[in-house]
């Protein structure tokens, strides 16, 4: 097995240790190294000529310190004195080595390793540990192992830009591409004629090695498997929620038609095709058992606005508005049962406690539940007056208010016309406030069962009394006067 180089000088004069040294020392000192080779290794001879003379390899230089290794090529090593002999010389190992190298059939010339030979055009040979750079020609059953911190590469051409990169062919008899990678970086994967739907063109599994998360099949269907404990969404498209460009979308087989998009902003839209005019746009089926919301529209607060709840019933928090835009006639909302025999209501109106107050049967009958109110619920007295009774009654949509008041400030006292000033006696207040939908004043009488006048119900929901008997007096503390105002709710 050849040896390291060593380096050798014709013109290298001898000169002298300048310190002792014992037999473990492992740097010297010299007096000169003049003509000394100048790159280690090198051999010199110390106490050259002498009995005890010793034999050392020079490993590193600096001025005219040496480091060494001692006792090389069969010498032993010793102690030195300063002054002795220091020689540059060769050795026997010098000629024994070329010899060896002379005889040798491998790692011959340089090349070092167990097994390095020289290679061969025509021999069979195994290489290990070789550098080729930029070789060119075919390989077989090649394995290429990435140590330490290597990436194998795959460099294009600067003069060829648009060839591919890399493609796999099917065997050495049908030269068929079936895998490619172009200059850009895309990946083809071609499919056979005689090739099933179901084989795998991509496929990410488990640990296991078996279980399916990610796949891509020759049919051009994509199926994703999510573990049970994955955080993200199984298929997630980022966008920047502004753009009404579409992040998803089903097309036609040229790619020039969408049936079901979604935008970048969250939009749906579904364009059935004539073809399929006898399938439902969007459908979706109830599993037994269930009792959640089957579809259900929220707001941002996640408030449910709209929903189809799981027995077929939708529910409108909002209420619901029907509208035949730009048409002049046909019915506008139709509610009824298909069912022969059927008896029970058609449309129901329920109250904030979800209590029924109104209905219409299959006959068309409409019924309606009174609800009704008492004292400050109603009405509010003004100064100058207080409320005794006051009685809400609402049926059919109909507002019938009865008010019971007694003065308690100054008397008031009608002039000859009847005028009194428009005392302004209480306010209707609440659920029963009918500000929204009178249009003008409503009048009542104004009696006690001894003398009348007349109350009126504004159209801000004030009650004001406006005249009385000619001549007299509302007093102070008599007995209640009765009103009473009907309106629609």
């Amino acid at each position: 097995m050849p040896t390291p180089s060593r380096f050798y000088s014709s013109i290298a004069q001898q000169t002298t240790l300048t310190g002792s040294i014992t037999g473990s020392s492992t740097t010297i000192t010299v007096a000169a190294t003049a003509g000394f080779p100048g790159s280690t290794p090198f051999t010199i001879a110390l106490d050259y000529g002498q009995s005890n003379e010793e034999l050392v390899d020079v490993t590193s230089v600096a001025g005219f310190s040496f480091t060494v290794t001692r006792a090389v090529d069969g010498t032993s090593a010793t102690s030195h004195n300063a002054g002795a002999f220091v020689r540059h010389v060769s050795s026997g190992r010098d000629f024994s080595d070329s010899r060896s190298h002379e005889a040798a059939t491998a790692a011959v010339h340089g090349v070092t390793g167990v097994g390095n030979d020289l290679v061969g055009t025509l021999s069979t040979q195994t290489l290990s540990n070789k550098t080729l750079n930029r070789a060119t020609g075919t390989l077989e059953r090649i394995d290429i192992f990435n140590t330490g911190t290597w990436t194998t590469s795959v460099i294009g051409d600067s003069a060829n830009p648009s060839f591919p990169r890399l493609s796999i062919l099917e065997n050495e008899v049908n030269l068929r591409t079936i895998f490619t990678i172009t200059s850009v970086g895309g990946a083809t994967s071609v499919k056979s004629a005689s090739e099933s739907d179901l084989t795998y063109r991509f496929r990410a599994v488990d640990s296991d090695g078996t279980t399916d998360r990610f796949e891509v099949l020759s049919g051009g269907t994509l199926s994703v498997i999510p573990t049970a404990t994955a955080a993200r969404t199984a298929i997630a498209v980022r966008t920047d929620d502004v753009s009404v460009s579409r992040a998803f979308s089903v097309v036609n087989l040229a790619g020039t038609t969408s049936k079901f998009s979604v935008s970048r902003a969250g939009s749906v839209a579904i364009t059935p095709d004539v073809a399929s005019a006898s399938i439902n746009p969007l459908s979706i089926a109830s599993p037994a058992g269930i009792s959640v919301d089957q579809l259900s529209v929220v707001n941002s607060a996640a408030t449910t606005q709209f929903s189809v709840q799981s027995d077929g019933k939708t529910f409108a928090n909002r209420g619901a508005l029907v509208t035949r835009t730009g048409q002049t006639s046909g019915t506008l909302l139709q509610v009824g049962s298909t069912n022969a025999g059927y008896t029970g209501s058609l449309q129901q109106w329920v109250s904030p406690a979800n209590v029924v107050v109104g209905s219409v049967n299959e006959l068309g009958q409409a019924s309606f539940t009174a609800s009704s109110a008492t004292g400050s619920a109603v009405a509010t007295a003004n100064t100058g007056w207080s409320i005794q009774t006051a009685v809400a009654v609402a049926k059919a949509g109909i507002v019938t208010v009865v008010l019971n008041v007694t003065r308690t400030g100054a008397d008031i006292t009608a002039d000859g016309a009847g005028n009194v000033g428009d005392s302004q006696i209480a306010t209707i207040n609440g659920n029963w406030d009918p500000s929204a939908l009178l249009t003008e004043a409503i009048s009542s009488p104004f009696q006690n069962g001894t003398l009348a006048g007349v109350a009126r119900l504004n159209t801000d929901s004030t009650v004001d009394l406006i005249t009385f008997v000619p001549g007299q007096t509302v007093q102070s503390g008599s007995p209640a006067w009765r009103m009473n105002f009907t309106y629609p709710l």
